[in-house]
């Protein structure tokens, strides 16, 4: 954390303001002093709020590029198994006497439509989770339920 830069002289300095009547420095002065080492504080704290907050956003956005690529790598390994996959039932189905062209066909026919029914079930999940009703703050909806009731009773 970055010190503020108090100006520790004016503190002690000696005032000639002929109203004070004395040497001390001023309630005024005092409070002036200290509004602007408030000042510099605050701007301190702000440059070095603005200072981590741009910092974090660079390993938020290093990190999210590695997920993105992640992801990808992901995503092609998952469609080499899925073909993977096609190909043996489409073997399996050949085995069984079925020609070669339409056991492929039906492999990866069949193979398709379970990943298509999979899709469709995770869609409807997330909507699920996603929906307004869920997203509501519950416990902060309940919280000013309460504080309006408590205070509409106070007024009774």
């Amino acid at each position: 954390m970055i010190s503020p830069r108090f100006e520790t002289e004016q503190i002690g300095a000696r005032t000639d303001d002929p109203r004070s009547g004395s040497a001390e420095p001023g309630v005024l002065q005092l409070l002036r002093t200290l509004w602007e080492q408030l000042q510099v504080w605050a701007e301190q704290e702000f440059a070095l709020a603005k200072s981590e907050v741009k910092e974090k956003v660079k390993v938020i956005a290093n990190g999210f590029a590695l997920v993105v690529v992640a992801l990808a790598a992901a995503t092609a390994g998952l469609f080499l198994v899925i073909l993977a996959l096609a190909a043996a039932v489409g073997i399996a189905v050949e085995a069984l006497g079925v020609e070669t062209k339409f056991a492929y066909l039906i492999g990866f026919t069949t193979i398709s439509f379970v990943c298509l029914l999979v899709g469709i079930s995770l869609f409807k999940s997330a909507k699920s989770r996603l929906s307004a009703e869920n997203l509501k703050p519950q416990r902060t909806v309940e919280s000013l339920k309460q504080t309006a009731d408590w205070a509409l009773q106070k007024i009774q």
